[in-house]
């Protein structure tokens, strides 16, 4: 069926040929995660790899012609391609300028067309088995907060707390981190995508825990702001805003709704209450972390049944402290199904 979808891409705008290359879109097309190129034709595929892969790509990719590359996979492209004759090949936008001169070279004669987003574009909507590996992922990560709530703990630095998650995610359960690790603390809870550091919790910090586990190849990501000791009525107030701000977004997501809309209701909420939303609300997950759509401003995406996205409203206090609640939701035929069931009330060590 993918295949399928990227062929009808292909005869529309009359391209014979397409040179994926791009990791998690030959992973979606193929099955495999072995290092490897796809050549797609409209009546063949072959999956383009070297010696240290192609026992993987053959176990991995039924269907797919497995060819062993030479010394460079566009001379092995190239004269694949001399046999299946396209008037037009198309190549992902995505490679370096020295690639693009080498494809060129290789391929004199021929009309080459830079395509970007057409397999992302197929990723969005995400398949039954997808969504259940993404379940998965999303209770893993549960599971890792209330892990990670047991060792929160004040005169622990934020480096250690982060390692001890990252440790308990690859031994406890077997999983992987989707992206690094943000834990961030007191001051530095403003930092939007900060780093853990040397700085040692203290009572009457806030702390900002933004991860994300990698099951089989598909990502989850949760936020959660959590306070060392009681909120103070600042802090409470700020949260009550997020929280407000992410429940509201939650219930207007549908199919067919524009993303730019669920946005600007965000944004207006927060800027009520006398804030501001400094930066995007949300993100597709699956391959990868950050896909489509973008929840943002002005974005022209549609919201679609059996997308997968992040909805993680946050406020910001450049010097005091942040604020970022993030769950994932599953959109549905009537509206969106969290996936993350965390608590979201404001959570005191």
């Amino acid at each position: 069926m993918k295949l399928q979808k990227l062929r009808r891409r292909m005869r529309k705008e009359k391209i014979g040929a397409l040179l994926i290359t791009g990791r998690p879109n030959v992973r979606y097309l193929s099955g495999t995660t072995a290092g490897a190129w796809a050549l797609v034709a409209l009546d063949s595929q072959f999956l383009l790899t070297d010696s240290r892969y192609i026992e993987q790509a053959r176990q991995e990719a039924g269907g797919w012609d497995i060819v062993l590359t030479e010394k460079s996979p566009f001379k092995t492209a190239a004269k694949i391609l001399k046999d299946i004759h396209p008037r037009t090949v198309g190549f992902e936008s995505s490679i370096s300028f020295d690639q693009f001169q080498e494809l060129g070279k290789r391929l004199k004669g021929k009309k080459l067309l830079p395509i970007s987003g057409w397999v992302e574009k197929l990723r969005v909507i995400k398949t039954g088995d997808e969504q259940e590996l993404l379940r998965t992922s999303a209770n893993i990560v549960d599971e890792t907060l209330a892990y990670a709530l047991g060792i929160i703990k004040p005169g622990k630095r934020e480096r250690e707390i982060a390692a001890e998650i990252e440790y308990f995610i690859g031994g406890k359960k077997k999983a992987d981190t989707s992206f690094e690790i943000i834990l961030v603390s007191g001051s530095r809870s403003s930092l939007v995508h900060g780093k853990p550091s040397s700085k040692i919790l203290e009572k009457g910090d806030m702390v900002l825990l933004d991860m994300g586990i990698n099951w089989r190849g598909y990502c989850s990501d949760l936020t959660r702001t959590i306070c060392i000791g009681r909120m103070n009525s600042e802090q409470k107030r700020i949260y009550k805003i997020v929280r407000k701000t992410q429940e509201e977004a939650i219930r207007e997501i549908k199919p067919g709704i524009r993303a730019g809309v669920v946005y600007s209701l965000a944004r207006k909420t927060i800027e009520n209450a006398g804030y501001s939303l400094g930066h995007a609300l949300g993100h597709g997950l699956g391959l990868e972390v950050h896909e489509h759509p973008r929840i943002g401003n002005a974005s022209k995406d549609i919201i679609r049944k059996d997308m997968v996205i992040t909805v993680e409203p946050g406020i910001y206090i450049e010097g005091k402290f942040g604020v970022r609640i993030e769950d994932m939701v599953l959109v549905g035929k009537n509206g969106a199904e969290l996936l993350t069931h965390s608590p979201r009330h404001p959570i005191e060590l």
